[in-house]
């Protein structure tokens, strides 16, 4: 029988059971047991093709592994696999449930695992870290998970499996009570991982290395952003991390950071439900991705705070994203069946105007509309309207190829917002004889060491006034004369811009055609206008690159003035 056929029916069957259950009143059934079932049955629906893209060719030397789509063969990727796997396979509910065929599998990636693993307990991130402490902590934290799952209701035909993910964490043990890290959140991933493993395998040495990174304090801001402000990747991650040494080393003091994140974090949503990432720090700047990376954060806060703030965003995750949710929170709900209690939910905020200014960003919101503005960074300006979004307003200036408009200073005006930047270009005079080297060797002879002169000055504002909900954005640069200047205004692609120019055939760069142009995607459109074309070099010196989507241009030179209004329709 087809394996995809054994799941439905299996489901199947079990629903029709229950539902006969309730209507007869032989028992009653807890409801957080069909949400428990609903996430094993989304679970199922993946592991078949989970056993398909393992190595199952005894002969190969890659034998239990699961390479990626380069057909490298990440260590790490065993660990979620056997995560995954566990979590239908010690489910009485699953078709999977004991399954021979799912041990084997589990079984032989774990032997994979103990072949990767270093004399020293590290693996490598085949990619770029080799011999990484962190990166064995990323793999820890889900075997450690799965261990704890399979224990829960282990038989003997699991002896092996069990004896070998044992091997593996406590070798990883050694090594995380040792290893250095890279980044700010790999402390906290560290200490995730030796909670873990403290968890099933107590041992001191393992507290007194998560305390020794404690020690060095949580890096959260007043706003309540971490360090790498990596709103997609390691925000989620870090307090996933921080709950969960909360909750096994009892240290309840680390609760309050993954609080103030949080609380953040509904600021820092788009009306669509994408993340806003201009200010990242790290790997997902400028991405588009969903929010729903945080749901186990805010249902796990919800629940255990009973915040109905924090209830109105996991309820909101919910309603955005559906039931896939659950899958996600599964192996995470079997160790913690508190996850299914219900949580107060409140009102989700749709409306604000606020500066976080250790940020360095202003965030608007009115319903389906929202704008950022934001200092040090060459994105100054976002707005959408839905899923219409303008992703990028940037000014950039050809003056001494230094020219890209990141603002040092952000801060409320009437009416807004205005952003500012200052630069200046000096020429360089002679070495005094006395001082020149003797070979006339440049280098030797600093620029920074000369005297200046001709010193060239450019000070760049943008006032960003919300009247009637349209943004005037009041464009001025001041300084020397003549200067060529760039205002790039970026659109995600896949959307329809009106009323605009092709500069060039192969390119995604535009110019307006009358005074007011229009994107339109799907049923949402942003207005913007009018435009300015003194010339119609778009990529300047020492600008950054265009963004990906599609770019309109407003160019003229110095002294420049402009005020374009954005407004969503």
């Amino acid at each position: 029988m087809d394996i995809r056929f054994q799941v439905l029916l299996g489901r199947f069957v079990f629903f029709v059971f229950a539902f006969f259950q309730c209507v007869s009143g032989c028992r009653n059934i807890d409801p957080r047991d069909f949400i428990s079932h609903a996430a094993v049955g989304l679970v199922e629906k993946s592991i078949p093709d989970l056993l398909n893209g393992q190595i199952k060719d005894s002969m190969d030397n890659y034998y239990g592994a699961i390479p990626d789509s380069y057909g490298i063969h990440h260590p790490s990727s065993c660990a979620g696999f056997i995560q995954n796997l566990a979590s239908v396979y010690s489910q009485p509910s699953s078709t999977y449930f004991h399954s021979a065929a799912l041990l084997h599998a589990m079984t032989l990636a774990s032997i994979y695992l103990l072949k990767s693993q270093h004399d020293d307990g590290t693996i490598d991130l085949l990619t770029t870290n080799f011999h990484s402490t962190p990166d064995l902590a990323f793999a820890v934290e889900p075997l450690a998970l799965a261990y704890k799952i399979l224990t829960l209701d282990s038989i003997p035909e699991e002896e092996i499996l069990l004896e070998n993910i044992k091997t593996f964490l406590v070798n990883g043990g050694q090594a995380l009570s040792v290893g250095g890290i890279h980044t700010p959140n790999h402390r906290w991933v560290v200490s995730m991982a030796l909670a873990r493993i403290n968890n099933l395998f107590p041992d001191t040495k393992y507290i007194s290395r998560i305390n020794e990174w404690l020690d060095e304090g949580i890096d959260i801001d007043a706003d309540g952003q971490y360090n790498e402000k990596s709103t997609y990747i390691y925000s989620p991650l870090t307090n996933r991390a921080l709950i969960t040494v909360a909750r096994l080393t009892e240290n309840k003091q680390l609760y309050e950071s993954v609080r103030k994140n949080l609380g953040l974090t509904p600021f820092l949503i788009h009306p669509n439900g994408t993340l806003v990432t201009e200010t990242s720090r790290r790997q997902d700047q400028f991405l588009s991705r969903p929010s729903d990376i945080y749901y186990y954060a805010y249902r796990y806060m919800a629940v255990h705070d009973q915040d109905e703030n924090f209830g109105a965003m996991a309820n909101y995750l919910e309603k955005n994203y559906g039931s896939s949710l659950n899958a996600s929170l599964l192996p995470y709900a079997l160790e913690d069946s508190s996850l299914w209690n219900p949580y107060p939910i409140g009102s989700k905020m749709d409306k604000y105007d606020t500066l976080f200014k250790q940020g360095g960003i202003a965030r608007w919101r009115d319903e389906n509309m929202d704008a950022s503005l934001i200092s040090n960074n060459s994105t100054l300006f976002t707005f959408s309207n839905a899923n219409a979004m303008l992703q990028a307003v940037r000014l950039s200036s050809a003056f001494f190829g230094k020219g890209q408009f990141k603002a040092d200073s952000l801060f409320r005006i009437e009416n807004g917002y205005q952003l500012v930047q200052s630069l200046q270009a000096p020429y360089y005079q002679p070495y005094s004889k006395n001082e020149v080297d003797p070979g006339g060797d440049w280098d030797k002879m600093a620029r920074e060491n000369r005297k200046q002169s001709e010193i060239q000055k450019l000070h760049y504002s943008i006032k960003a006034h919300l009247i009637d909900n349209a943004w005037l954005l009041e464009f001025d640069v001041q300084g020397t004369a003549g200067v060529p200047v760039a205002v790039e205004l970026s659109f995600k692609k896949g959307g329809q811009l009106l009323n605009v120019i092709k500069l060039n055939d192969n390119s995604d760069i535009y110019i307006l055609k009358s005074k007011f142009a229009t994107y339109k995607y799907h049923q949402s459109e942003i207005e913007f206008g009018p435009g300015t074309n003194a010339h119609t070099w778009t990529q300047i010196r020492g600008a950054e690159p265009k963004i990906e989507g599609m770019s309109v241009y407003f160019t003229g030179y110095t002294p420049f003035n402009h005020t374009l209004t954005i407004r969503g329709r």
